[in-house]
């Protein structure tokens, strides 16, 4: 059974007045601006529901501009930016870790990596999240139903950063 739902960001009040409703999310990587997005975003805060934000590596000085106008919002990085390359990736996830509402999902590069992945092309991102935003911010996340693989993705995140394995109940509430 499920401990909480992260839904599409669609109706807040309506969905924050559903016990299961943690969060909210709205693919940001197909938007060209994030601005018309801050009221809504804004208002998942106040209305205690997270924000998960799914970019792209070249929108992380979006991102960190629009969490820096949603103060108010723990807003999730989900897929830790679907990095392409360790720079300008480190830079820009460096400066999106500097606001403290944010928190980083260590997800989506087995699934962006393929099923051929290994545990060392991805040690150097997931070590770069874990020194930007502290284990106390990273959380793991499993990438289903995309990577119907995750045990493999589990292990080496239990190997590499075992301290962030049970944060989501501490960021969603569960």
């Amino acid at each position: 059974m499920a401990a909480g739902i992260v839904a599409y960001m669609d109706d807040l009040d309506a969905l924050a007045r559903r016990p299961l409703v943690k969060g909210v999310r709205h693919v940001l990587q197909g938007e060209s601006r994030f601005d018309d997005f801050a009221p809504k975003i804004a208002r998942a805060g106040e209305l205690g529901l997270v924000f998960d934000a799914c970019v792209t590596q070249a929108q992380l000085p979006q991102l960190t501009e629009l969490a820096r106008a949603c103060r108010g919002t723990t807003i999730v990085l989900d897929h830790l930016g679907k990095p392409h390359s360790l720079d300008p990736w480190r830079e820009s996830l460096a400066s999106l870790a500097e606001l403290p509402n944010v928190r980083c999902k260590l997800s989506g590069m087995e699934a962006e990596l393929g099923p051929e992945w290994t545990e060392a092309q991805v040690r150097p991102y997931l070590e770069h999240a874990l020194s930007a935003f502290g284990p106390e911010r990273c959380l793991y996340g499993s990438d289903w139903p995309l990577t119907r693989d995750h045990a493999r993705w589990r292990e080496a995140i239990r190997r590499i950063a075992p301290g962030t394995l049970d944060n989501a109940r501490a960021v969603y509430g569960l």
